[in-house]
């Protein structure tokens, strides 16, 4: 799972989406995950992101890669680099009925505690398609 959260003032939750999309139609949301030093993007798959839409509630989970780096010059220890970067993905999510809908992005809410996992809601507002 990626972190999506920084516990610091000046980071937080990055999320942009529209508030209104047509149905059958790609909302576009964007998401900014956080990584650095052991915790890197997973470039081979470009940054995954599960997910889930049922019932107008799509349920968006980003995963990056915890790499240990190289051992320490011991052999008995891993080191990794003190660093933050910042990771923006792009994520299409389409509802099948229009309504108010939610899309909920699931993370680890702050790098110093890898186990503390993170929800945060967006409404969103899907429309019926125009017909022609």
């Amino acid at each position: 799972m990626a972190v999506i959260e920084m516990n610091t003032d000046e980071e937080g939750v990055h999320v942009t989406l529209p508030d209104t999309v047509a149905v059958g139609l790609a909302a576009t949301v964007t998401i900014r995950t956080y990584g650095g030093g052991c915790l890197v993007r997973d470039q081979e798959r470009g940054g995954r992101t599960f997910v889930n839409v049922r019932d107008r509630i799509a349920v968006l989970v980003p995963f990056d890669r915890f790499d240990l780096g190289p051992r320490g010059l011991t052999g008995s220890t891993w080191s990794c680099t003190d660093q933050l970067l910042h990771w923006t993905r792009v994520v299409p999510v389409v509802f099948d009925e229009p309504g108010s809908a939610t899309i909920r992005v699931r993370g680890i809410s702050s790098a110093a505690h890898p186990k503390k996992v993170g929800e945060v809601a967006f409404p969103l507002e899907v429309v019926s398609a125009r017909s022609g």
